[in-house]
């Protein structure tokens, strides 16, 4: 009896468990969204574009030798501001006299040859009026005398340029030129002048700036040499070149894609690693229609920009010096333009598409061509037009 009860008391153990067994949660089914109709409108559009670039002056002014000579001294060192007039170099030359008496002489000439020419001319206007002269005489002496008078005012140009350039020690220049142009051939003073010692010259900086390192661009003859004490000068060869710092220059290279978008005038902002409080405003100054050579053959074609900060605080010409690195930001802005979110675009054979709504409700496939795209709409520059309605892809019967 006793073993009769516990068999039934396991069996009635047994179907209670499988009774109460666990049933699996069923998943919920969520129905699917209903396309989306978006209806299309113009719109401004605003993109950015960064690049990197250098510092360099706004301006560059350039102190070159007038003759060919050796560096004997130096009143400044590369790197330093330099004030206007401030002593720079002093150039050593056997060659410094001859070049001074050259000058002096020529005028001498040309301006003897034009008192004679005025004074031929205006007797031959009394003559021509008299009818003493014949007009194609007349008019030839008119020519002359117009000629000499260019010849004799470049002469004098030439005169004073060389005086202010060779700067000539123990004497006023401005006074030295007005005694010298008193003069005029057979005058017993032409000895005095003629026969002055000078053995060299003394160059001053033309402007207020930064005295720089002539680069190869700058260094005519010299190639962007470095002057040191003893160096050897050659005429016309750039010595070293004054910054101008009251504002700023930047060169930027934008690829072919880009250029176009580029124009002179728009506005840029300039910031740096060194200067990351300051904001300089700035626009452009310069777009070049010709690519950048490329030796390599290698990446997109890239065309010089030109930026320019023109003003710098003084606060801002302190922490900002020749050469630091900059972001310069250029943001383009287009109006009118059709912008489309890239999740309505659907590709089909390699082209682009959109999924247009027919006045009657209906879909339909239709061709666009993009243009720049953002992070997340792609600009239509055909194929649709504001006010159209355009449809979410629906997925599951597109495909």
């Amino acid at each position: 009896m006793r073993r009769v009860f516990i068999v039934l008391l396991a069996v009635l153990l047994l179907t209670s468990c499988g009774d109460h067994k666990t049933k699996a949660p069923q998943a919920k089914k969520v129905a699917p969204k209903q396309p989306s109709v978006l209806t299309i409108h113009s719109k401004t559009s605003a993109q950015a574009l960064y690049f990197a670039g250098n510092v360099s002056p706004l301006k560059v002014y350039s102190v070159t030798s007038p003759v060919d000579g050796l560096v004997s001294t130096m009143g400044f060192s590369f790197g330093q501001e330099v004030k206007k007039d401030q002593f720079l170099l002093e150039i050593n030359s056997d060659k410094i006299e001859k070049t001074f008496r050259d000058a002096v002489t020529g005028y001498l000439k040309a301006k003897n040859t034009y008192i004679d020419s005025k004074a031929k001319l205006i007797g031959q206007t009394a003559l021509h009026k008299d009818g003493l002269v014949a007009e194609n005489e007349y008019r030839t002496d008119v020519g002359t005398a117009a000629s000499d008078e260019l010849a004799y005012r470049q002469a004098l140009y030439t005169l004073a340029n060389t005086i202010k350039q060779l700067n000539i020690p123990g004497n006023n220049n401005a006074q030295l030129l007005k005694n010298l142009e008193n003069l005029s051939l057979g005058d017993k003073n032409i000895n005095k002048y003629l026969t002055m010692q000078i053995s060299h010259i003394r160059l001053k900086s033309p402007r207020e700036g930064i005295a720089l390192f002539p680069s190869k661009q700058t260094g005519s003859n010299g190639n962007g040499t470095t002057v040191t004490i003893g160096s050897q000068a050659k005429q016309g060869q750039v010595l070293v070149a004054i910054g101008d710092m009251r504002g700023i220059k930047i060169s930027i290279n934008v690829n072919e894609i880009d250029i176009n978008k580029i124009k002179v005038g728009q506005a840029v902002i300039v910031n740096g690693v060194a200067f990351p409080n300051e904001m300089l405003k700035g626009s452009v100054t310069a777009v070049d229609s010709q690519a950048k050579s490329d030796a390599s053959g290698q990446g997109l074609p890239m065309f010089p920009v030109t930026i320019t900060v023109p003003t710098l605080t003084p606060a801002q010409a302190k922490v900002i010096h020749v050469g630091m690195s900059v972001k310069v930001q250029l943001t383009i802005k287009s109006s009118g333009e059709i912008m489309v979110p890239i999740a309505f675009v659907v590709q089909k054979d390699g082209s682009p598409y959109v999924y247009l709504q027919l006045p009657n409700g209906k879909k339909k496939l239709q061709a666009i061509e993009a243009g720049d795209t953002t992070i997340d709409s792609v600009i239509v520059t055909k194929g649709l037009k504001a006010g159209d309605k355009i449809v979410f892809p629906d997925f599951t019967k597109a495909n």
